[in-house]
């Protein structure tokens, strides 16, 4: 989808400009008051005729022999290529590679606003930060539901049956059709059976009849499932139903903002889905603890199965976990050795950063300190996980401690 140029200059209102007789040292002036790089030129219509650059004037004043203050802008103005509004932002990126700048026009071909390399990398920083900020909060509701089902694998009954009760898009536009059929039928007098509404209606809005998993529900469809088990989830939520909704309506519209491009977010929009985001890090799922010899009383847990003694367990010597050697793929693979030595084997670990760290002798990168979708949306790294038997199911970014749970899998079913 076309992305107009106009999205970057919405916000750039009186603009800094100098006219062609403007002696050098007046832009010079501008420049440095405004920390500019570049000026743009403008004739008395305000339309454009250049732009000054620090590049252009060092070449300047090499070339003319002269010092700044025998120098006017028209000495050293250069000419920018020149857009409309709505014009393709993408197609202004070839342009950029060669100019410093583009210049956005409006209908009457007065200047509106100036595009640089910088702005774009920034807008595209900006957007990509936003989406991923709608990816950890969808990821934690996501998990949240997974919980309260104690659901591990897409194909989990309770979880297939959430699913199956969701209204759908497509459910909701048979329902009016029905209903706009019916107020037809009865306005033009026509008798219309059931069975023949139901063929007319299929015609044009067929029940496809394929299983839906939970991972391709819209982010509408995890709010409204969230809905239906308000009552599992308040307790970790802790905010009334009204508020909490409202938070999700609001990112929900950010979202479809976001991913069709309809303009740029407000500053209002941005701080509301930063709030949302920093909230459910301090909103993470609650997560059992379940032993898998639960059932045989005569096995209890050995002193040496300590929280503190497991992590430290998890922590290999020095070249027993090469990274080149095993990838993060590791992690799932100690965990599988550390449950084999313990005389209760866990069904739950909760690591932190640091242990992983000194695991896998490198690192974590700065995306997993801040985002929970590193840990959840990757499908590489949930692969590698589940081959191995583990999914991650809570990420904890909130505290001074910041740690992820791993939950073990007992099917061969696809992880959730």
């Amino acid at each position: 989808m076309p992305i107009p140029a106009k999205h970057l200059v919405q916000h750039q209102n009186n603009l800094v400009t100098v006219d062609l007789d403007a002696k050098l040292t007046h832009a010079l002036a501008l420049m440095i008051e405004h920390d500019f790089s570049q000026l743009p030129v403008v004739d008395d219509a305000f339309k454009p005729q250049g732009i000054v650059t620090t590049d252009g004037i060092t070449r300047a004043l090499l070339t003319l022999g002269t010092n700044v203050k025998e120098i006017r802008v028209k000495d050293v103005f250069t000419k920018p290529p020149i857009f409309h509004a709505d014009e393709d932002l993408l197609y202004l990126l070839d342009y950029l590679l060669k100019a410093s700048a583009v210049f956005i026009v409006d209908t009457e071909g007065k200047l509106i606003g100036i595009i640089t390399d910088y702005d774009t990398t920034q807008y595209f920083r900006q957007r990509a930060e936003d989406i991923v900020l709608v990816e950890d909060i969808e990821s934690t509701l996501k998990s949240h539901i997974r919980a309260v089902h104690n659901a591990q694998t897409e194909d989990s009954e309770e979880l297939l049956t959430g699913i199956a009760s969701l209204n759908t898009t497509l459910d909701e536009t048979r329902k009016k059709s029905y209903a706009a059929l019916n107020e037809f039928s009865k306005k033009k007098a026509i008798e219309l059976s059931t069975e023949e509404a139901d063929e007319i209606i299929n015609k044009f809005f067929p029940i496809t009849g394929k299983s839906r998993t939970f991972d391709s529900l819209t982010l509408s469809e995890y709010i409204q499932f969230a809905h239906k088990v308000w009552p599992k989830l308040n307790p970790t939520f802790s905010l009334p139903k009204n508020a909490w909704s409202e938070m999700m309506d609001a990112v929900r519209e950010i979202r479809n903002k976001l991913v069709h491009f309809r303009g740029d977010i407000s500053p209002v929009e941005r701080t509301k889905l930063r709030y949302c985001a920093e909230w459910y890090k301090a909103h993470q799922p609650v997560q059992q603890e379940v032993k898998s010899d639960d059932n045989n009383p005569d096995v209890t847990p050995s002193e040496t199965d300590s929280a503190l003694n497991i992590e430290q367990r998890l922590i290999v010597p020095p070249g027993e976990n090469d990274i080149s050697k095993h990838g993060y793929g590791f992690i799932a693979t100690r965990l599988n050795a550390v449950n084999k030595e313990l005389a209760t084997p866990r069904e739950v670990y909760s690591i932190s950063f640091a242990s992983l760290e000194k695991m896998l002798s490198m690192k974590l990168p700065t995306a997993a300190y801040e985002h929970i979708a590193w840990w959840t949306e990757n499908k590489i790294r949930a692969r590698l996980w589940a081959r191995r038997g583990w999914i991650v199911t809570a990420v904890n970014l909130a505290g001074s401690t910041p740690f992820v749970t791993f939950r073990k899998l007992h099917t061969p079913s696809t992880p959730a």
